[in-house]
């Protein structure tokens, strides 16, 4: 029996050899992966670029709300300056208030009965003034009156020099 397995191991060696043996390979040129590079540096330059420009546009964003709240503060003070002017205009344009500034600053006071004098009119020459100065204005013959009056105000002359106001 040994013989048998001597003959078998050795059938066995060749096989083994064959396996041991290294195989000879192709040697490859090392694979270059500059498109990958390329393609990463890209890729990042580009992700770079999307939050830069992210981060301006909430900048300027920023700044815009800044700016808006400045003018709505500025609007608020405008505001508010505009209601102490209408209440100083109501306050100054009461007859109250602009006689005791009249006895107060200028010393004026009412008038006494001798100081009042009355001027006598007689209501038709006034009428008779009246139309001759409209006939006048129609025509264009007075100087420095505005000679584009309206409708309305020709009118409103008129009647008035009916009724003497």
């Amino acid at each position: 029996m040994e013989v048998a397995r001597k003959d078998y191991y050795q059938l066995q060696e060749p096989q083994e050899q064959l396996q041991r043996q290294p195989k000879k390979q192709k040697k490859k040129a090392p694979k270059s992966y500059r498109f990958e590079k390329v393609m990463a540096t890209a890729g990042i330059v580009t992700i770079l670029v999307l939050s830069l420009s992210l981060l301006l546009r909430y900048a300027s964003i920023t700044e815009a709300r800044h700016d808006v709240h400045g003018l709505s503060k500025q609007l608020e003070q405008l505001e508010n300056q505009r209601e102490k002017l209408k209440v100083e205009m109501e306050k100054v344009s009461k007859s109250m208030t602009i006689e005791a500034a009249a006895k107060e600053r200028l010393n004026m006071q009412y008038p006494s009965k001798e100081q009042v004098f009355y001027v006598a009119v007689d209501p038709t020459k006034v009428a008779l003034m009246n139309n001759e100065i409209d006939k006048k204005i129609n025509e264009g013959e007075v100087i420095g009156l505005n000679t584009n009056l309206n409708p309305l105000k020709k009118m409103f002359h008129k009647i008035s020099g009916m009724f003497n106001i």
